[in-house]
């Protein structure tokens, strides 16, 4: 299987990468926890990560841990 993807920014929440990577058509993501030239991490909020699933289901895609 081809998997067909890119990286996404985090900016806007997890549930947004989702819907983001659907809408381009593509059936995986990969993100970045930070800047790599710097910054800080942005804090994941439990309730936008678990949103990311129902987003992905919708799209025909899954999650994986």
């Amino acid at each position: 299987m081809i998997y067909i993807g890119c990286h996404l920014s985090v900016v806007d929440g997890y549930e947004a990468m989702g819907k983001t990577m659907s809408r381009f058509g593509g059936d995986t993501f990969a993100w970045f926890t930070r800047n790599p030239r710097g910054g800080r991490t942005r804090q994941a909020i439990p309730e936008d990560v678990e949103a990311l699933r129902p987003a992905s289901s919708a799209a025909g895609t899954s999650v994986y841990p």
